[in-house]
């Protein structure tokens, strides 16, 4: 028994993991892929024997799901959510089991996530996100552009095309997110499980199986695991022959790991993003802490603070004066107070917990409010700096930082920042641009970075409805 093995204390030897390819799932094959030391053995079926169906070795196989309307691409989707009911369908429920068994999500993640994918797939949402997206105008009609040089007119349109998703596995709902997506832009899509979710996209596929075997998008639709870097695999699927799109979850990471992509491959990145905070506490009021705090608890705790949106730093502006130091330890032991009311209390991962032991050895600008070894915890820094750990922030951890001037708070912002929260609220106009300059993409009210996502608009930067497409223009 491997080490690994031995861990898995009370649950049996191996876990094993679906293996879905184009509406059929494989049997069981006893092919053992280790994990990292602590974590269940995965036994899951050897995806290099199985390339030949796992591919779409031609374009032209997509014609089945290109002829699709979107009106059936929506109504066959509606009718998968409908499936995946909580209260109806036990595939999520015993999705939901195994996450409880083999993940570290909080009972409320899991909850409101499942309940989220569930509504990702609601008729109301999937045809507002058409309208609002035009993919179906984009795709099923040449547009006419421009004039040519020559006087002749220049059309294009958008074809659908064969995808590889390496996605992450922090928030569960990524899985619906991929397989909506892939629908809507008719993709042939074969999806990587993430070693820390291997339960929630099969559990979408299975139910697809049982709404509809023999729909074109489930014929489309393949999930499978394989250990990231096994050449066997990846020798045969990176390959522009069979891959049109690679989409990478998990940015310089995850192309480290995948050495063996081409320069002919379209390679998108979901690159590692964190949100942050910018408060002008100059301009809020004694009586507005409280409603302040509630708010910056309200963005740290969703989703345990695991979205690209989530919270990690608090940029607080504090003009120089009596009690300025003060306020900034008030606001502090408001907003414990506030992610108390709403983070579920967990142990501290431990190296995030010997990050803080080891901060407070002598620190003079760095005061820390929360329970030892416990999350929510808030880190105050005095000196101006964020602490260099704010990347193993989860779970209601979160870093106040005092600066002087909005200025000093703009000069933080990067292309890291996925989602800036402005507090007060009327203070957005007047930043948006230098935000968006300095590299940020999305810039929400506090309060709201995970309110309001608009799904159909750009993610990360871009439009990727759009990127997910081949673009066709004839001249």
């Amino acid at each position: 028994m491997t080490p690994a093995e031995s861990m898995v204390s009370g649950l049996s030897k191996a876990l094993f993991v679906p293996t879905l390819i184009r509406g059929r799932e494989l049997a069981p094959a006893n092919a053992r892929i280790k994990t990292f030391p602590g974590e269940p053995v995965v036994e899951a079926v050897d995806v290099a024997g199985e390339l030949g169906t796992l591919t779409l070795s031609r374009p032209e196989g997509l014609a089945d799901l290109q002829a699709l309307p979107m009106e059936e691409i929506v109504a066959f989707l509606a009718e998968v959510g409908d499936a995946l009911a909580l209260d109806r369908h036990s595939r999520i429920e015993a999705a939901i089991a195994n996450h409880r068994q083999y993940s570290n999500m909080s009972e409320r993640m899991l909850t409101d996530q499942f309940k989220y994918i569930v509504d990702l797939f609601s008729r109301d949402l999937l045809e507002r996100w058409i309208r609002i997206a035009r993919i179906d105008d984009r795709m099923n009609q040449w547009h006419e552009l421009a004039v040519a040089p020559s006087k002749k007119p220049v059309r294009m349109r958008a074809v659908g095309c064969r995808s590889l998703h390496v996605i992450a596995g922090n928030v569960p709902s990524i899985g619906g997110l991929t397989i909506i997506r892939s629908a809507l832009v008719r993709a042939d899509a074969i999806i990587k499980l993430p070693r820390n979710d291997l339960f929630t996209v099969p559990a979408i596929i299975k139910t697809m199986v049982d709404v509809d075997a023999k729909h074109p998008i489930v014929k489309h639709l393949s999930a499978a695991y394989w250990q990231g870097g096994d050449p066997e695999v990846e020798g045969g699927l990176y390959n522009s022959e069979c891959i049109e799109k690679l989409v990478l979850w998990g940015g310089d990471d995850a192309t480290r790991r995948s050495p063996r992509i081409g320069a002919d491959m379209d390679v998108i990145v979901f690159g590692p993003k964190m949100g942050v905070a910018i408060v002008d506490l100059d301009a809020t009021s004694d009586d507005e802490l409280p409603r302040l705090a509630a708010l910056l608890a309200l963005d740290v705790c969703e989703l345990d603070q695991m979205a690209c949106f989530s919270p990690r730093v608090i940029y607080t502006i504090v003009r120089k004066g009596h009690g300025s130091v003060d306020r900034c330890k008030e606001l502090s032991r408001s907003v414990l107070d506030a992610m108390e009311r709403r983070c579920d209390r967990s142990p501290l991962r431990p190296m995030l917990a010997q990050c803080i032991k080891a901060m407070q050895i002598g620190a003079i600008d760095q005061v820390v409010f929360g329970q030892s070894g416990m999350s929510p915890r808030v880190l105050l820094s005095l000196d101006g700096e964020k602490v260099e750990f704010v990347e193993r922030f989860s779970r209601g951890v979160v870093n106040i930082v005092v600066l002087q001037s909005v200025e000093q708070a703009l000069a933080k912002i990067s292309i890291k920042n996925q989602t800036v929260a402005v507090y007060p609220a009327h203070l957005k106009a007047g930043l948006r641009d230098e935000i968006g300059l300095r590299g940020a993409q999305r810039i929400v009210d506090v309060g709201a970075a995970a309110v309001d996502v608009s799904l159909p608009g750009p993610q990360d930067g871009f439009d990727v409805l759009g990127r997910l497409c081949r673009w066709v223009v004839e001249e």
